[in-house]
């Protein structure tokens, strides 16, 4: 509630004054770009999850009404293909697509947060590990070469029941304190 873009922004610069302030600590912040990721969503997982976050039945059955059992059709040259399934994904211009995204993508920032594994940036007794706004993520890794692995072992876990995507050609990495050995080996563990 009444969060905005810009609030994880500051996040982010403050995270980096913070390193900069400790450079006995390494920091690897990761910007994960999801492939098509409305387009990839399971349907059958997405309402597995709105299920377990206690949305009732019938607003449950009403989405289910809306995306399951859909097809389409496409015009080529003007005549019309025969029915294809369509069996993911949410639908284009939907003002609950992303609502619906975000709610199955929270799974994956729930499992994050309570990986002990998955070492965030600490300030007293708070562990920032990411920010996220709709399908835009930033995971804020300390000890970069061994949470990393962890980290990518967590999101393809998740992708391959939920149907996220990584965009490896459009995921972005800035690292603070970090040798470019240590950089190389962490883009070949990080995609």
């Amino acid at each position: 509630p009444k969060r905005q873009i810009r609030d994880n922004i500051r996040i982010i610069l403050d995270t980096l004054e913070y390193y900069e302030a400790h450079p006995e600590k390494q920091l690897a912040l990761i910007f994960l770009d999801a492939q098509k990721a409305f387009d990839n969503v399971n349907w059958r997982f997405m309402l597995l999850q709105l299920e377990q976050m206690g949305f009732g039945l019938k607003f449950i059955q009403a989405i289910e009404a809306i995306y399951c059992k859909q097809s389409a059709k496409i015009m080529i040259n003007g005549e019309l293909t025969e029915a294809i399934n369509i069996n993911k994904g949410t639908r284009q211009g939907c003002p609950l697509s992303p609502l619906l995204f975000v709610l199955t993508l929270e799974v994956l920032n729930r499992t994050i947060r309570q990986d002990e594994e998955v070492k965030g940036m600490k300030i007293k007794k708070e562990e920032y590990k990411l920010q996220a706004f709709a399908d835009d993520l930033v995971f804020i890794l300390e000890e970069p070469l061994t949470t990393a692995t962890k980290l990518m072992v967590r999101i393809e876990e998740y992708g391959k029941v939920a149907g996220l995507k990584i965009n490896k050609d459009k995921t972005k990495m800035l690292t603070k304190n970090m040798l470019k050995e240590q950089k190389k080996e962490l883009e070949e563990v990080s995609g």
